[in-house]
């Protein structure tokens, strides 16, 4: 009895994850400043602090932990959360 509770709490946890990452790459793709970040985390940051936009200017210290990765911005090993997502 107890194997089958473990089990179906695995279930509904791993579809919990993935419903929440894909709400993410949804919300990620509405969110201007971040299609905005996604393109500078590909393309490349500009060379000097003062180009980038007011909204990526959040983001000019940590650009180098940044990447993108199935549609979602990481910094290191954590989720960059869309503004709409965020409590």
């Amino acid at each position: 009895m107890k194997v089958q509770t473990v089990r179906e709490f695995s279930v509904s946890a791993v579809f919990t994850v993935d419903r929440t990452m894909e709400q993410v790459v949804e919300a990620t793709a509405r969110d201007k400043d971040l299609e905005k970040l996604v393109e500078c985390i590909t393309k490349g940051f500009p060379k000097e602090k003062t180009r980038p936009t007011k909204e990526l200017r959040p983001f000019w210290n940590d650009r180098f932990k940044l990447t993108v990765m199935d549609s979602v911005i990481m910094c290191n090993e954590r989720i960059v959360v869309p503004k709409e997502l965020q409590l």
